[in-house]
C-alpha cells in the first residue's frame, strides 16, 4: 500500500469517526429530558415532557397495563424521583444565580461609566428577550413588531 493510499484511508477514517461522534452527540442531546428516559427509546418519543404527573402516571399504567399495586408503586417511584429532582434543581438554581450575580458585580466593577449605560442596556434587552421566550412563541397583539 503506498503512502498516497495510507494517507486517504486515514482522512476517510478521521471523518468517519467525526460523523459517528457528531451523531450520537445529537442524538443524546436531542433526547427530552424526563425521569422516563430510561425506560427505554419506545416510552421517550411517546411520554411528552408537559404533561402532568397524573397524565404521565395514566399513560404509562395504561401503556404497560399496571395492575393497581403495580400503578401505587409507579405512582411512589416517580414522586419520590420528582421530589428529590425538585430539591437538586432548587440547589442547582441557587447557586447558578449566585454566580451570575457574582459574575455581574465582577464585569461592572471594570466598565468605565459610558460601558456601564452601554451594559445595563444589553442586561435589560437580554431580560426582556428571555420574558419574551417564557411566554411563548406568540407574539401579543399589543407587542410592537421588530424588523431584523
Amino acid at each position: 500500500m503506498n503512502s498516497r493510499m495510507k494517507a486517504t484511508l486515514l482522512v476517510l477514517l478521521i471523518f468517519g469517526t467525526g460523523v459517528l461522534f457528531g451523531g450520537t452527540l445529537i442524538f443524546f442531546w436531542a433526547q427530552p429530558r424526563l425521569p422516563f428516559s430510561v425506560l427505554g427509546p419506545g416510552l421517550r418519543q411517546e411520554v411528552r415532557t408537559d404533561q402532568s404527573p397524573e397524565r404521565s402516571l395514566s399513560y404509562l399504567s395504561d401503556l404497560l397495563d399496571l395492575n393497581p399495586s403495580q400503578r401505587e408503586e409507579l405512582h411512589r417511584i416517580l414522586e419520590e424521583s420528582r421530589q428529590q429532582l425538585g430539591v437538586i434543581n432548587r440547589q442547582v438554581n441557587r447557586r447558578h444565580r449566585a454566580i451570575r450575580g457574582e459574575t455581574m458585580e465582577q464585569i461592572r466593577a471594570m466598565l468605565e461609566p459610558d460601558q456601564m449605560a452601554k451594559f445595563e442596556d444589553f442586561l435589560a434587552q437580554r431580560g426582556r428577550d428571555g420574558q419574551r421566550r417564557r411566554q411563548g412563541p406568540m407574539r401579543r397583539r399589543d407587542e410592537p413588531r421588530e424588523n431584523p
